[in-house]
């Protein structure tokens, strides 16, 4: 898979992922735990997974993790967030 498909393939996943968590606290975790697997594929050795270069993957686990810790809230109604849910 060259480069521009790889991108590709990677953004509508993390679109895909955006839209399908609606709960903050699953937003949340997820972001966590997409950013702990961006660190540590800082460390290991970069092949192909799954067809996409090893170079793009912490690049696409940071960006998602962050825009999901980021965006909480993104789903919750204005009276969601006051209560604090």
């Amino acid at each position: 898979m060259n480069d521009l498909t790889s991108i590709a393939c990677l953004s509508l996943t993390a679109l895909l992922t955006d839209q399908i968590l609606r709960r903050p606290n699953r937003r949340k975790w997820t972001g966590i735990v997409l950013m702990s697997c961006a660190i540590a594929s800082f460390f290991l050795e970069h092949g192909t997974l799954l067809g996409i270069p090893g170079f793009l993957w912490p690049i696409f686990l940071a960006a998602t993790g962050i825009h999901l810790l980021t965006h909480q809230t993104k789903h919750c109604s204005d009276a969601d967030q006051r209560e604090g849910s």
